[in-house]
C-alpha cells in the first residue's frame, strides 16, 4: 500500500499506469513459465518436513533447479513482452525489466519454499525486508521519482526478500550424492502442477488485474492508472485475506491426506465465519470512506478512483471462501480450482470486453466484482459435495448473501447520496453497518466460541 502511494505521487496517472502495466506483464509472465511450482512447493514440501522429512527424497532438489529454469525463462520473456507491448523500446528500460522479472522470480519461488516448509516466520520477515528497502529506495528524491529508477528499486527489495529465503539452501542440501524423485512421485507433482498451473494463470485473471490489458486498450495508461489506485485499495481487502488464508494451505493439505474430514469441517465452517467477518468490516471501512482515503493517500487527482475502489470492495468479499477454497482444491487435486476459475476468466474478459466500452473504468470494476462473487457462491456450495451436508457449511453460503447484499446496499447508497454525507455521519454509518455484519457472521456463535478457536488453533498446528 505504501509503495503504491509513493509511486502514485512521484509518478503520476500516466507513468504510473505504465508502471502497474510492466509490473502485470512480468506477473503474468512469471505464471507461464513457472508451471505451477509456487503451488507444488506449498503441497509437497510439507511432506518433506518434520515427523515426515524423507517421504519425497530428492524433492528439495528437484524443486531448486526447476526454480531456476523458471526464473531464466521468466527474465527472457518478461523483457520481450515488455518490449513489444509496453513501448519500452529503449535498452535500459528493457534491461531493468529483466533485473525485475529475475528477481521477482526468485523471491515468489523462494517464498512459496518457506511457506511449504512452515517457515512463516522467515518469509514474514523476507517480506518486511522488501517494504523496508522499497520505500527507502523510493523516497530518495533523485531515484525514486524517476520510472526507471522506479523498476530498478522495486527489483533491489524483491532481490533482497529472496536472499532472506535462502538462507537455509546451503544447509539443506546434500553432503553426499543428490538424490533424485521416484517415478511415481513425479507422477503425482506432473498432475498436480498442470492443474495448479492452469489455475493459478486463470486465477491471476480473476482474483488479479488480468482486466487491465483491456482497461489499458480502450482508456491509455492513465485509465491504468486511476483503475490501479481503485485495485489498490481494494486489495487492502485482498491482501489481507490472502495472509489469513495462506497459512491454512499446508495444514489443511496434510489433514486432507490423513483422513481428518470431520475436524477439517468444523475448521472450515468456522475459520469461514471469522473470514467473512473480517472481509465484511474491511470492505465496509473501504465503501464508506473511499473518497476520503483516496484524497489523503493519493492526492485530488486520483479522487475519480474512489467510486472504483467501492464497486472493487464489493468483489473482494469472495475472498471469505478462501478456506472452503483451499479444503475443495485438496479434495479434486486442484481439479475444481482449475474448472471455476478457467470458467470465471472467460466470464471476466466477455464481460469487461461488453463494458468498458459503454462504462468505462467502471465496467470493468463490476465485471470483476461479480465474477469473484459468484465464484465465491460456487465455492460454498462445491464444499457440500466435498464434505457431505452440515449445517456449518448450509449457513456459510447463508451468511455470504446476506453479507453481499447487505454491502452492496451500502454502496448503492452512498453512491446515490455522497455529498449529503458529514465525515461523523459516515462514521456512524459505518458503526452500524459493522454491527449488522457481526450479526450475520457470528450466527451459531456461542460463548465458547475462544475455546473453540483454540482447539481448532491447535489442529491447524497438529
Amino acid at each position: 500500500m505504501a509503495i503504491a502511494v509513493i509511486l502514485a505521487r512521484r509518478l503520476g496517472p500516466k507513468s504510473f499506469g505504465l508502471f502497474v502495466f510492466v509490473q502485470w506483464l512480468i506477473e503474468m509472465t512469471f505464471l507461464v513459465y513457472s508451471v505451477g511450482l509456487t503451488g507444488v512447493a506449498t503441497r509437497f514440501f510439507p511432506q518433506s518436513a518434520g515427523d515426515e522429512a524423507g517421504r519425497f527424497p530428492g524433492f528439495n532438489q528437484w524443486f531448486l533447479r526447476a526454480a531456476l529454469l523458471a526464473g531464466l525463462l521468466t527474465s527472457g520473456f518478461a523483457a520481450l513482452a515488455a518490449l513489444f507491448f509496453s513501448g519500452l523500446g529503449k535498452s535500459a528500460p528493457i534491461a531493468a525489466v529483466t533485473f525485475w522479472a529475475a528477481s521477482y522470480s526468485l523471491w515468489a519461488l523462494l517464498g512459496a519454499r518457506a511457506q511449504g516448509l512452515f517457515q512463516f516466520k522467515r518469509f514474514a520477515v523476507s517480506s518486511l525486508i522488501f517494504v523496508c528497502v522499497a520505500i527507502a529506495g523510493l523516497a530518495l528524491p533523485s531515484v525514486g521519482g524517476d520510472f526507471l529508477g522506479a523498476m530498478l528499486i522495486v527489483a533491489a527489495a524483491n532481490l533482497a526478500a529472496a536472499v532472506c529465503c535462502a538462507t537455509d539452501l546451503f544447509s539443506s542440501w546434500p553432503k553426499s550424492s543428490v538424490e533424485t524423485l521416484a517415478k511415481p512421485h513425479s507422477e503425482l507433482i506432473r498432475l498436480y502442477a498442470t492443474n495448479a498451473w492452469l489455475t493459478t494463470i486463470v486465477a491471476s485473471l480473476v482474483w488479479g488485474r488480468g482486466e487491465i490489458s483491456l482497461v489499458k486498450g480502450h482508456l491509455g495508461d492513465s485509465g491504468v492508472g486511476y483503475y490501479s489506485v481503485g485495485l489498490t485499495l481494494s486489495g487492502l481487502v485482498n491482501q489481507g485475506m490472502g495472509l489469513l488464508t495462506g497459512a491454512l494451505w499446508p495444514q489443511i493439505a496434510r489433514a486432507w491426506d490423513t483422513g481428518q474430514r470431520d475436524d477439517l469441517l468444523r475448521f472450515s465452517s468456522l475459520v469461514t465465519n471469522l473470514l467473512m467477518l473480517i472481509a465484511g468490516i474491511s470492505a465496509g471501512f473501504v465503501i464508506c470512506f473511499a473518497p476520503n482515503i483516496v484524497v489523503l493517500l493519493f492526492g485530488e487527482k486520483f479522487l475519480p478512483s474512489s467510486r472504483l475502489a467501492m464497486i472493487l470492495a464489493l468483489g473482494a468479499l469472495g475472498l471469505a471462501s478462501g478456506c472452503a477454497n483451499l479444503v475443495v482444491q485438496a479434495a479434486t487435486n486442484g481439479k475444481f480450482a482449475r474448472d471455476v476459475t478457467t470458467v470465471g476468466g472467460i466470464a471476466l474478459f466477455g464481460a469487461a470486453f461488453v463494458l468498458i466500452p459503454y462504462f468505462g473504468m467502471e465496467g470493468a470494476a463490476l465485471a470483476r466484482s461479480t465474477v469473484q462473487i459468484a465464484t465465491a457462491v460456487l465455492t460454498f456450495l462445491w464444499i457440500r459435495k466435498v464434505l457431505g451436508g452440515h449445517a456449518g457449511t448450509d449457513k456459510n453460503l447463508q451468511s455470504f448473501v446476506l453479507l453481499v447484499t447487505l454491502a452492496g446496499s451500502l454502496a448503492a447508497l452512498l453512491s446515490a447520496t455522497r455529498p449529503q454525507f458529514h465525515i461523523w455521519s459516515l462514521c456512524a454509518l459505518f458503526s452500524l453497518y459493522c454491527g449488522l455484519v457481526y450479526a450475520i457472521c457470528s450466527r451459531g456463535w456461542d460463548t465458547g466460541i475462544l475455546r473453540e478457536l483454540r482447539k481448532l488453533s491447535e489442529f491447524s498446528n497438529a
